[in-house]
């Protein structure tokens, strides 16, 4: 958890946090689990630090997945990869327009269904 107040930058380890997730989000991660049926662990939500703009985290569109086996081989076998962004993360989308990004650390997620991607 993140101490309110506090930048998840500051927080010795990190912090994460749910306030302010979307129920959209929220449903999308619960509807990527049982696609992927596997374990997830949230690494990135709402913490302050995050921009606060746009279909960010901070407005409660995005989340962060730690990587493991099982979701990067559910992600890769059925979604399509678009590209790469500018820092060379690859990019894959659902056909509800989720997209999914292979940060050096984790899944940077966001959920395409309620901000129409």
């Amino acid at each position: 958890p993140c101490p309110a107040g506090v930048d998840y930058h500051n927080v010795p380890g990190g912090c994460t946090s749910l306030n302010g997730a979307k129920v959209e989000t929220i449903e999308g991660a619960i509807l990527l689990k049982y696609g992927c049926q596997c374990a997830l662990e949230i690494n990135g939500g709402t913490e302050l630090g995050h921009k606060p703009e746009g279909y960010s985290h901070g407005n409660g569109y995005k989340l962060d997945f730690h990587p493991n086996p099982a979701l990067d081989k559910y992600i890769k076998d059925n979604y399509p990869s678009i590209g790469q962004r500018s820092d060379g993360s690859k990019i894959y989308r659902a056909s509800n327009g989720t997209i999914y990004v292979r940060e050096s650390t984790h899944w940077d997620v966001t959920f395409g269904s309620q901000v129409g991607l």
